[in-house]
């Protein structure tokens, strides 16, 4: 636990610091639990003066009493939200609002550690699907891993994430010129331009060898 005086500690999003002036409203939320969870409320409740003299301590030097801020949460840095959380049980370890929490950060790291993996094997299948020439079945893949983006919150995986962008603006590239083909294709033969229709269907299947629709059209030229 960090003496009172010490300078706030950055780590890339992570702040952990003492308590500030401007905290006073959420620390008050915070103490209203505390003070509820001890039925000190309603008729029960202490006396203002005592609210305030307890915030006071904060500031003052000379007491024992502090607090710290841990803000990261939000942005699923688990790691730290967890420790900050049990050096406050360590405090209070009746504190059933730290607890909560503390259940709350291990599911939602569970759920994000889901999504992860999740994006993972969809990109590798879309990727996959792209060597084998599968366009359509790549381009579904990579359009539910960035639905997945859109679902959750804050990125998890900015790098795998740059990455599905990426080569879904080129598979989608190549499939709006693919159907450009195959509609320059299938025009030509009806105008009776065999020769054109079947060198279009050579030219894609050189570089997709696997794609039922211009191997279709070209059998049916």
């Amino acid at each position: 636990v960090r003496a009172p005086g010490e300078n706030a500690r950055m780590n890339d999003a992570l702040t952990i610091r003492p308590i500030a002036p401007a905290d006073r409203g959420p620390w008050e939320r915070l103490w209203a639990g505390y003070n509820a969870f001890y039925e000190r409320e309603g008729p029960t409740a202490l006396a203002p003066a005592i609210t305030q003299a307890t915030w006071e301590r904060f500031f003052d030097p000379a007491e024992p009493v502090f607090a710290l801020v841990a803000e990261h949460r939000d942005n699923q840095l688990y790691s730290q939200a967890r420790q900050g959380l049990e050096e406050v049980l360590k405090i209070d370890s009746s504190n059933m609002q730290a607890r909560r929490m503390l259940a709350e950060i291990d599911q939602t790291e569970q759920e994000s550690i889901k999504v992860r993996e999740e994006k993972q094997r969809l990109f590798q299948s879309a990727v996959t699907s792209y060597q084998s020439g599968e366009i359509s079945t790549a381009l579904s893949k990579l359009e539910r891993v960035l639905e997945l983006n859109r679902e959750g919150p804050k990125s998890i995986t900015p790098d795998l994430d740059a990455q599905c962008q990426g080569l879904y603006n080129q598979v989608r590239s190549e499939r709006d010129a693919a159907r450009n083909a195959y509609s320059e294709g299938r025009k030509q033969l009806l105008d009776g331009n065999v020769s054109r229709a079947l060198e279009i269907c050579d030219e894609y299947l050189e570089r997709h060898p696997n794609d039922p629709m211009f191997q279709a059209l070209k059998f049916e030229a």
